[in-house]
């Protein structure tokens, strides 16, 4: 959805990875041998807000998914997204996304 706010253009949609093969997923964030095992990855719905003026997003929500495509909850990982909402990360800056999304899948992978 295209909404105009405050003279600004904002894009606000969601973006749904099916994961396939997780050894991919690891190869652009690297997460420690241990925390790899302890759950399969299936799939990451990530809800966005994109300035088209500046370029900026901003991350609004990530869910992963199990094998049915059932959203699996983490108050953790809710609890450390709204933490970061201020945070908006740039195209350009994809160390900052990258080192956000290790934290994420960290946490989920440390949960039962």
């Amino acid at each position: 959805n295209f909404i105009k706010k405050d003279d600004r253009v904002l894009l606000i949609g969601q973006l749904y990875l099916d994961i396939y093969d997780e050894n991919q997923i690891y190869k652009i964030f690297p997460i420690s041998k241990k925390k790899k095992f302890k759950k399969k990855l299936n799939g990451i719905n990530i809800d966005f807000t994109l300035d088209l003026f500046s370029s900026k997003i901003l991350i609004d929500k990530i869910n992963f998914l199990d094998e049915k495509k059932n959203i699996l909850q983490s108050k953790k990982i809710d609890d450390f997204v709204e933490g970061n909402f201020e945070t908006l990360f740039e195209f350009s800056n994809y160390i900052l996304f990258k080192n956000f999304m290790k934290k994420v899948l960290s946490i989920h992978l440390d949960e039962g």
